[in-house]
């Protein structure tokens, strides 16, 4: 069995994450600012004269300014700046960095990634450009996925590839040019999670798109409810509450027909999960049911403690039920106490949706 890596944490984190960071060549005095940015970042950074001081000027691509900053390259040549949460790199953008009598600018290139799930990857980029994708991460990943992948941009500034993806898995498209510089974007593969006896449901979609959840009669006869919400313009996520068709909301009941457009296979039964945390034993005990036959794949545990979260643990487990101790597989990094909130997450299949519980500790 093996700790859960994937899934990543408030599902969204910032594309900085997905970074796989090439070794820098040297820097010398005599090197001229290097820009190395993310789509949907607000952080910039890049190589120039070791421990310089220089001034940084962001700009959008209708001229607006982002940031006006003086900042200083660290003795190894790296400098770095993150703009408040809500001013993000986007492609356009000017920036100008200049250290003594020396000024470089560099606009963001055009690229994009969009994962299609279950059928190919695609996004944009500048026409005839070579661009390197990366496979990301998966969300059962057991070793750092290294497999990459060269495509080039048509005439109409777009690429494709024939990659496919389960919900949750990630990846990165890269662009370089001959100064050094770089730019990455990059993209989940749609997912969605429901909450049992619960409304809420969660997950991420493509950016600034609507996601739409809707749960049927195990029949498929009567719609029972249905939700919408946007994803994200920075990394797709969204929550969103179901509503029955009378405008109330409605809680999420085991044996619910789940049907969303994030992807084609994302049509299943949502199933029933029994579970247990023991604060005395520190015992976590259950099983995920779907419909009379138990699931296997993964599950996962989050533990909450005053509204914060504390640690988690997940499992890939065959059929029927599953059992761990909290502190065993926590390396006594905490325990779990009367009361304590706890999330208990069963994977769909091999999807890479998910169905989760809520339970408090005894």
């Amino acid at each position: 069995m093996s700790r859960f890596k994937g899934l990543r944490n408030a599902l969204f984190a910032a594309a900085g994450a997905l970074l796989m960071v090439a070794a820098a060549a040297p820097v010398s005095a005599a090197t001229p600012p290097q820009f190395q940015v993310s789509i949907g970042d607000n952080c910039v950074r890049g190589m120039a004269r070791p421990n310089a001081s220089m001034h940084l000027v962001w700009k959008d691509a209708d001229g607006a300014v982002k940031a006006n900053q003086v900042i200083t390259v660290t003795d190894i040549g790296e400098w770095v700046f993150c703009a408040r949460a809500t001013t993000l790199v986007a492609s356009g953008d000017r920036l100008r960095a200049t250290i003594g009598s020396t000024t470089r600018t560099f606009t963001v290139p055009q690229l994009s990634i969009r994962i299609n799930r279950e059928t190919n990857i695609k996004g944009t980029g500048p026409a005839g450009a070579s661009l390197k994708v990366y496979c990301g991460s998966h969300a059962w990943e057991f070793e750092p996925c290294t497999n990459w992948s060269t495509v080039i941009v048509n005439g109409k500034g777009k690429w494709s590839l024939g990659w496919r993806f389960a919900g949750g898995e990630s990846t990165i498209v890269r662009w370089r040019d001959a100064m050094g510089d770089r730019v990455d974007a990059s993209a989940t593969a749609p997912f969605v999670i429901v909450t049992l006896d619960k409304p809420r449901f969660l997950g991420v979609y493509h950016r600034n798109s609507t996601a739409t959840v809707q749960l049927f009669e195990p029949s498929f006869d009567g719609l029972l409810a249905v939700g919408r919400a946007a994803g994200a313009a920075t990394d797709g996520s969204f929550v969103g509450k179901l509503r029955d068709p009378e405008g109330r909301l409605y809680a999420t009941t085991p044996g619910d027909h789940m049907l969303a457009n994030i992807g084609p296979n994302a049509d299943w039964f949502v199933p029933d999960i029994d579970a247990t945390a023991s604060a005395a034993t520190q015992i976590v005990s259950g099983e995920c049911v779907e419909r009379g036959t138990a699931l296997s794949g993964g599950f996962k545990v989050q533990l909450y403690r005053n509204g914060r979260f504390v640690d988690s643990v997940a499992h890939l487990w065959d059929p029927g039920p599953w059992e761990f101790n909290w502190n065993e597989d926590t390396s006594f990094s905490s325990e779990i106490r009367p009361g304590d909130k706890l999330t208990v997450m069963c994977e769909i299949g091999d999807r890479g949706d998910w169905a989760q519980r809520v339970i408090f500790a005894q």
